[in-house]
């Protein structure tokens, strides 16, 4: 729209432009010697309006729309990226853009490069390639050592059947106490047998006494 106050193109909304737009039809009529329907005919004296070949009309080279690319949307501070990868440049505070702009790097964050630790797909591949990744069971993925998107520390890559029992073990319940552990855990035992013992004379004593 072209507001009256700078004579300028604005997007609809921009705050940079005006509440409202106004006609352009007084100015083609000024701008013409009586010859064609517009401003800016082609040769077959048709449609009024700058075109493209599929018929919408062609954003001047100056606005943000012309900018096809996150990179080139940048460029002027008027403008921000709309939309990720697929989307568009908007004017800042345009009615038809976004509160906030996109990052030109989120598109590329997604694409992660071979050598990264992030772009190892298991435990095997992500410890083999550098001693700068490690795999975190957290997540189950491969991050870089130290990065506050891992773990504090990797686990082992082992196989699967390695992780599981051929046969099942033998339960032996002595088996793995220590020599010292198994004494106290006796004279423990012995102590509360000699107590028990001990106050029950005491209680039947006295209970004989009191008869």
């Amino acid at each position: 729209v072209t507001g009256a106050e700078d004579g300028a193109c604005h997007a609809e909304g921009s705050i940079h432009g005006c509440l409202r737009g106004e006609s352009c039809s007084v100015d083609n009529h000024n701008s013409t010697d009586g010859g064609g329907d517009g401003n800016n005919s082609n040769d077959n004296g048709g449609d009024s309006g700058d075109k493209n070949d599929d018929g919408g009309k062609t954003p001047g080279k100056d606005t943000c729309a012309s900018y096809d690319s996150c990179g080139a949307c940048y460029s002027s501070h008027l403008c921000h990226w709309c939309g990720g990868s697929g989307g568009a440049c908007h004017a800042k505070g345009s009615i038809h853009g976004c509160l906030k702009g996109n990052s030109c790097i989120d598109d590329d964050s997604h694409q992660k490069k071979e050598n990264s630790c992030a772009s190892h797909s298991n435990c095997t591949e992500c410890a083999l390639s550098s001693h700068l990744c490690h795999w975190c069971a957290s997540d189950n993925k491969c991050h870089a050592v130290g990065s506050v998107h891992g773990c504090f520390t990797g686990v082992d890559c082992l196989a699967n059947d390695q992780c599981q029992r051929q046969q099942p073990e033998n339960v032996k319940a002595f088996k793995g106490i220590g020599f010292i552990p198994l004494i106290v855990i006796l004279s423990v035992g012995a102590f509360i047998i000699l107590c028990s013992t001990g106050c029950y004379a005491v209680d039947v004593s006295v209970a004989s006494l009191a008869q």
